[in-house]
């Protein structure tokens, strides 16, 4: 029985190890130098989070993994959106120190920052429920960038857009105040069940919803039996430890990546339609209480999600892709990425040549491979304060 067993432990693994290096030679020859490179970069990137998720050695920690990841399924289910508001809400009156956990360890002192919530439970400063005579109240909801991962709460486009905006259209007499809603790890069905139990009652005046990214990929409890964690239960700690040193492994494997890959084409329609149905839910309600709306469209989100969601509902709709395309910003000589600003950036990682990749977009206002550093967020902030100055507060009205 022992023979049999190993024999069949070596057989698994010998069919392991001819699979990676038939996938290794086909990169190896059919890729450039620069893709084959790439590749591996991003492989080392989920190499990281994976080991973050299996990390049983660190405190709780609401801004590092793991996290409670749902999917949007269930979004007419209210004792569902309830559990999802309570569960996911950041803890009030609170003060973080966190680190860009999708960069290497190493640099964990260097990307440190800081997030305070207000007794809501929002990020940032604290706020009164009752608007002041002549308060335009705007409220985010969104996943990491609207938090604004590794960046100072100061720093985030929520903050940025409000003192934007009050450059330009404050006055005596009318005074914007923007709440940073955003929330790591957060889907749509999250943004909706803290408008439904919640939002509602500050009685804002605009809510920009800024997901996408985390719905197109999540697994969550579409597969999971509640949500995208796995639980805090001693049983769950020894098995996260056992498995922690296969991670970066797992993360570096070619045929993971295949697997995964092959896993999110099969259950993609699945994903966006859930995803373009929590976006219409939460802009039914918005509309039933008369309250404006602007969507942000995620650079990594396939666009015809939003432009048919645009058509069909003709909510308006802020395009980060046009943001970006349309004020580039060169990133510095590669012999300054380890210098000033820039070394606690993801340039140190990369390699010049990747900076021709299309993965690889928009170099200088990224923090690492998915979130935007301070430069990018007040970017954002400046084209999203022109938007809702040109096209949702009627400037002209706003100027007398």
């Amino acid at each position: 029985m022992k023979k049999t067993l190993m024999t069949v432990i070596i057989f698994f693994f010998s069919v392991l190890l001819t699979a990676e290096a038939l996938l290794y030679l086909r990169d190896k020859l059919t890729l450039s130098t620069t893709a084959f490179e790439t590749r591996k970069y991003i492989r080392q990137v989920y190499s990281i989070i994976y080991e973050e998720w299996m990390d049983t050695t660190k405190p709780q920690d609401p801004l590092s993994p793991p996290f409670l990841v749902y999917s949007n399924k269930g979004f007419d289910d209210p004792e569902r959106l309830h559990v999802i508001f309570e569960s996911t809400k950041l803890p009030p009156s609170k003060s973080f120190e966190s680190y860009d956990f999708i960069q290497p360890r190493s640099k964990k002192d260097i990307t440190t920052y800081h997030a305070h919530s207000n007794s809501l439970g929002f990020r940032g400063e604290e706020v009164s429920i009752k608007k002041a005579p002549g308060t335009y109240r705007i409220i985010v909801l969104g996943s990491y960038h609207a938090f604004g991962h590794g960046v100072e709460d100061k720093e985030t486009y929520a903050a940025r857009t409000e003192f934007y905006l009050n450059e330009k259209y404050g006055n005596k007499k009318r005074h914007f105040e923007v709440w940073n809603g955003g929330r790591h790890a957060g889907t749509a069905i999250v943004g909706l069940a803290r408008l439904k139990n919640e939002i509602l009652n500050y009685d804002p005046d605009l809510v920009i919803v800024d997901y996408g990214f985390v719905d197109t990929v999540v697994w969550g409890d579409n597969v999971m039996p509640a949500a995208m964690r796995l639980p805090d239960s001693a049983l769950s700690k020894a098995f996260r430890k056992g498995l922690s040193p296969l991670m970066p492994i797992l993360g570096s494997s070619r045929l993971w990546q295949l697997m995964a890959n092959r896993y999110f084409e099969v259950a993609n329609e699945t994903r966006l339609t859930q995803f373009t149905r929590v976006l219409e839910e939460i802009q039914k309600t918005l509309s039933e209480h008369k309250i404006a709306s602007l969507f942000i469209q995620q650079v990594v989100v396939a666009p015809e999600i939003f432009e048919r969601f645009q058509s069909q509902t003709g909510v308006k709709v802020f395009s980060l892709t046009e943001t970006f395309r349309q004020n580039p910003l060169n990133p510095p000589d590669p012999s300054e990425w380890n210098q000033g600003y820039w070394k606690k950036t993801w340039l140190p990682e990369l390699k010049p040549s990747f900076l021709d990749q299309k993965n690889f977009r928009l170099p200088a206002y990224r923090l690492d491979l998915f979130q935007f550093n301070s430069l990018g967020h007040d970017l954002i902030a400046r084209s999203l304060s022109e938007k809702i100055g040109q096209e949702i507060l009627q400037p002209r009205n706003l100027s007398q």
